[in-house]
């Protein structure tokens, strides 16, 4: 896959990525697969992480920490 340069802050953008990739490692169950995709267009780059773990409880989703 060939995804465009995009301006952004590396050092913060690495801690990003790999807080997103360590979490989805802690908490899903052993073995099971952890997804990373990236789509872009002319104007944005987005990342995702897909997990199979417990997830964010209701009632934390939407807060900031």
């Amino acid at each position: 896959m060939n995804v465009p340069s995009v301006w952004a802050d590396r050092d913060r953008t690495e801690e990003i990525l790999f807080n997103l990739i360590d979490n989805a490692i802690k908490y899903s169950p052993e073995g099971a697969a952890i997804r990373l995709d990236v789509e872009s267009d002319a104007n944005y780059v987005l990342v995702s992480v897909s997990d199979r773990g417990i997830g964010i409880p209701d009632d934390e989703l939407g807060q900031d920490l």
